[in-house]
């Protein structure tokens, strides 16, 4: 083998390399008004939510509530609500989204509520991102 570089052999049974957006810092307050927003489709559930935003960012959350409260960014978990949460649901459940070599925070509040056909239901919904309300519902 000539040259200085050693050859590296693909192992198909290596595990994954580690995301980088994990190693992204976060975007700093002062940058969160360049952060422009748009909630292009929602999909509403009893206790789920699936909204699709574009804009600076392109992604596609979820909410939903299985053993604890989690939010979902492009399929993979984000956050998660507390085991030891005595409310039905987690108030608030803060992520992040990822930007341009950043990540930008974001956070999910759900209260849920008693319904006649479904026993329990979300009553409120909000996504914040970059300290902006892109989509509400209930709030008011």
């Amino acid at each position: 083998m000539s040259g200085t570089f050693a050859h590296r052999e693909i192992n198909p049974y290596e595990p994954p390399q580690a995301a980088t957006w994990v190693q992204w810092p976060l975007l700093p307050p002062e940058r969160w008004s360049e952060v422009q927003l748009r909630v292009d489709h929602v999909v509403p559930g009893t206790m789920e939510r699936r909204i699709w935003i574009s804009g600076t960012t392109v992604a596609e959350i979820r909410y939903y509530q299985s053993a604890r409260d989690t939010v979902e960014v492009n399929g993979e978990a984000r956050g998660r609500g507390s085991l030891w949460d005595a409310s039905i649901v987690t108030p608030t459940i803060e992520f992040w989204l990822d930007g341009d070599g950043y990540r930008i925070p974001a956070r999910v509040d759900a209260v849920a509520g008693l319904s006649w056909l479904t026993l329990f239901r979300l009553t409120k919904f909000r996504l914040t991102v970059a300290g902006q309300v892109i989509y509400e519902e209930g709030h008011r």
